[in-house]
């Protein structure tokens, strides 16, 4: 998990919490960052405090590293009637001559205690000061080379909390007794230590508390050690809310960015770039004139904006100054069809688009993009093109950069959940006056869009249905299509269930009582019983039964609509899909059928409803079972109707059934085809 550091404690910067403790770093970060939250809770003010940061890094930890904090500079703080003898600063002196440096861990404790190396004082450990210097650097590291000296720290500390804790066992062995003895230990071997204040004749008070209790600072510096750094970061570009892509005549100076800089306190730091799109046209001619990856990352942009707003042409964008040297415009060109077409000559929509991505593609690698209010003067549909080439866009998905968004949009939002991109929601809600609190959204897209009072009607949760008959073939669905993206591979568009699409069983025979046609009346006498499915949802693929009927399918396959899909299974039933080796394996493992009789049992034509097929073929410990449903016209008694299409989804997900084995079946490879692609078709590579 990755994490930023976003308050300093010792300058009272305690805006932001989580839980009951401010909020000194922020976890869960991933490549697109969506905040939203409530006017006033001070979504715009953190991107500009992230900015006001002195040191900005990305550590990585599988935890809560703000908890980690939290507990390291509290772990050894005297509860309210807490023995006092328990925490006491020191809780060890060490004679530190007959320390062996050739051995690892010896060598370690001496680099600890090296303030006093070759002296014969006793030097104490005293472990609260020493948590609290790991807890400073943290919050104030700087550089790669202050994570390390960070982490030899940890290191050598860990080293004298392990020889306290055998120290403090010796103790238990001889109940509590002080005796100042070079220890046999391979680990203390000639070690002299002593208790501060304690006579080594006497016994040592709560050596029992303190050995719990050094027991669970070991746990919290072995999580110190876990500790790592995220990909180094470059460079901040900042976008902010007062922005334009117009150029101010007679203006000589970006004074949208001196304002901002001003107002907000932000520093004069060559690592962070104010983009307020004034600055458009020395933006272009230094990439077109810069170093080779400056010329690739403006043709990138080109490459984008021709083939997002003129059909995949060629275009070329140029800054140029006016004869007299007074003016300077920018100019877009499309071969064969446009000349030098002024930039404040096209659409606002394109304009706030070009201003805000020609920054981020020009941007360095790995550097942070924090933007505020994107949506501001931009068309949903641009928005949508906004957040798509964020999430998408091959060129910025190899810089590796990490963005901060700051939205009240619910189509960037929406266009976000739907993404491939690695996705964090952070909810902002004001605490009090002086503060907020922040909270995740760990994959909970239904609550985040009811937050920002977004409605089916505003924004579908599915983008299309898959209709199927029971419970049965949706679990084959499920599993099918999960097989199938893992064949496909890591780069391919990955649907979410519930969100991309969803499921709704119609019960078989029900399917008669919607209407998919396009030309519903509700007028129509003969329409009067039906349901209009389009209000369901407007996206529809229907699976159904053939139940070797091909009367019942023809008006369904006779509808002729863009969203609307029907196929059926070909064979009798869904379980006709299925190829012969499942079958095997689930009469086998399953089942613990007989295995001499199944080989003979597999060898089936596809139709004829298997549980009459399988009738009178499956035996176990020689007695025969009953597999067709009783008056069931051939189907499977619902004991293996259920059994095998629970088994199919346990083992497909647990990846023991794999594509391969299930495109054997014709049917069910190109089924399975169809329905992956009318669902990318209606949220991904439709749009």
């Amino acid at each position: 998990m990755n994490f930023i550091r976003i308050t300093n404690p010792d300058k009272n910067e305690q805006e932001y919490f989580q839980g009951n403790d401010p909020a000194l770093f922020l976890g869960d970060i991933n490549e697109l960052n969506i905040i939203v939250g409530a006017n006033n809770s001070r979504k715009s003010r953190f991107l500009r405090h992230i900015i006001r940061q002195e040191h900005q890094m990305l550590f990585t930890y599988n935890g809560d590293l703000n908890q980690l904090y939290w507990q390291t500079s509290r772990i050894l703080v005297r509860p309210a009637g807490g023995p006092d003898e328990v925490w006491e600063n020191k809780w060890l002196a060490l004679s530190l001559d007959n320390l062996n440096e050739t051995n690892i861990h010896q060598g370690k404790i001496k680099s600890y205690f090296h303030r006093k190396a070759g002296s014969n004082d006793l030097d104490a450990l005293s472990l609260r000061v020493a948590l609290q210097n790991l807890g400073d650097q943290l919050i104030n590291m700087a550089t790669h080379e202050s994570f390390q000296a960070f982490e030899d720290q940890v290191t050598e500390l860990a080293e004298v909390i392990n020889m306290a804790i055998m120290i403090y066992q010796h103790l238990a062995r001889h109940d509590g007794k002080h005796m100042n003895v070079s220890s046999g230990d391979e680990f203390l071997y000639s070690l002299r230590y002593g208790i501060p204040g304690v006579n080594p004749a006497a016994y040592v008070p709560c050596w029992t508390e303190r050995l719990t209790l050094l027991k669970e600072v070991r746990i919290c510096v072995e999580a110190l050690q876990s500790i790592g750094l995220g990909r180094e970061f470059k460079q901040i570009i900042y976008i902010p809310v007062l922005r334009t892509a117009r150029r101010l005549e007679g203006l000589k100076e970006d004074l949208f960015q001196t304002t901002i800089k001003k107002q907000y306190h932000l520093p004069d730091d060559n690592k962070v770039s104010i983009e307020t799109g004034l600055a458009l046209y020395e933006k272009i001619g230094l990439a077109r004139n810069g170093s080779r990856e400056d010329i690739r990352n403006f043709n990138a942009f080109e490459k984008f904006v021709g083939d997002t707003f003129y059909q995949g042409q060629e275009v070329h964008i140029v800054a140029r100054r006016s004869h007299n040297a007074a003016n300077e415009h920018i100019h877009i060109s499309l071969p064969g069809e446009l000349e030098d077409i002024s930039i404040h000559d096209l659409g606002d929509g394109v304009q706030s688009i070009i201003a805000m991505l020609l920054p981020i593609f020009t941007a360095r690698d790995g550097s942070w993009v924090l933007i505020d209010e994107p949506e501001d003067h931009l068309h949903p549909g641009y928005q949508l093109i906004f957040i798509q080439a964020l999430a998408a866009n091959e060129h910025l998905l190899k810089k590796g950069l990490k963005y901060f968004i700051n939205t009240h949009s619910n189509h960037i939002l929406s266009e976000a959940l739907l993404s491939n991109a690695g996705l964090e929601i952070f909810v902002f809600n004001r605490k009090d006056e002086k503060a907020s609190l922040i909270k995740t959204i760990n994959g909970n897209e239904h609550s985040t869009l009811e937050m920002l009072g977004v409605l089916n009607t505003s924004v579908l949760i599915s983008n299309c249905t898959l209709w199927v008959e029971g419970i049965t073939d949706r679990l084959y669905l499920k599993a099918f299509l999960f097989a199938y993206l893992n064949h496909l591979g890591a780069e391919c568009y990955r649907p979410k269930e519930g969100l991309n699409y969803a499921f709704i069983e119609y019960g078989g025979k029900n399917l008669a009582h919607y209407s998919f046609d396009e030309d519903f009346s509700p007028e129509d006498e003969s329409l009067l019983e039906k349901i209009d499915s389009y209000f369901l949802n407007s996206n529809v693929f229907v699976l159904a039964d053939h139940d070797m009927n091909d009367e019942k399918h023809e008006p369904f396959l006779a509808i002729n609509r863009n969203n609307f899909r029907y196929r059926h299974t070909v064979g009798p039933e869904i379980e006709n899909l299925l190829p012969p080796s499942v079958w095997g394996k689930y009469f086998l493992e399953e089942v613990s059928c007989d295995p001499e009789k199944i080989s003979e049992a597999l060898d089936f034509d596809n139709k004829i409803k298997l549980g009459a097929h399988f009738q009178g073929k499956i035996f176990k410990k020689g007695v025969e079972l009953k597999i067709e449903k009783l008056q069931g016209n051939g189907t499977l008694e619902y004991r293996y109707k259920r059994g095998i299409a629970g088994f199919v989804h346990r083992k497909v997900m647990a990846k023991e059934i794999l594509w391969p084995e299930l495109e054997a079946s014709e049917p069910l490879r190109n089924i399975v085809g169809e329905i992956y692609q009318f669902i990318a078709g209606k949220n991904y590579k439709g749009r």
